[in-house]
């Protein structure tokens, strides 16, 4: 088993109160992302600021729940949470040879960016844009379809 790379800090622990535990990956978010600015080569990211239904950005959930289609609402993702503290560093350290990094045409023709730590199972996703890289997800990768869906797309990836 390969051990942690030195940049890549702990998991945070979600157990407890969901109420004290999302205080508590808020002010992870908070530092990382918007108190000191984080970017992926010269383009600063951002991220969706809008709040709904929350005192909570957007670009905080996506980054700690996913989208449950049964009730149509965002439910915590534990495993997605406990590696928020990932994020800024794999984006940081896209280069660093446990990462697969790439560019991959979405259907709607949008250009991603994956940022892959393939052995930690854990992905970030973010889109260039004039002036920044913005955020659209950061998530656990858990099975095999997931792997394999990744891996189709770094195969089918832009190759400049």
């Amino acid at each position: 088993m390969i051990s942690n790379p030195k940049w890549l800090p702990l998991k945070i622990n979600t157990d407890g109160v969901w109420e004290k535990v999302l205080i508590k990956l808020y002010k992870v978010f908070n530092n990382d992302f918007k108190k000191n600015k984080c970017h992926f080569d010269i383009w600063e990211i951002t991220f969706d600021n809008r709040k709904i239904d929350s005192s909570y950005e957007e670009g905080f959930w996506h980054l700690i729940s996913k989208y449950d289609y049964t009730i149509n609402h965002r439910v915590p993702d534990f495993p997605r949470a406990q590696k928020l503290t990932w994020c800024r560093p794999v984006i940081e350290n896209h280069s660093n040879k446990l990462i697969k990094c790439w560019e991959f045409e979405e259907k709607n023709k949008r250009i991603r960016i994956y940022i892959w730590l393939e052995v930690f199972n854990y992905v970030v996703i973010i889109e260039k844009r004039k002036r920044s890289a913005y955020l659209v997800s950061a998530f656990h990768v858990s099975g095999e379809s997931s792997r394999l869906r990744l891996s189709r797309k770094y195969l089918k990836r832009i190759v400049i």
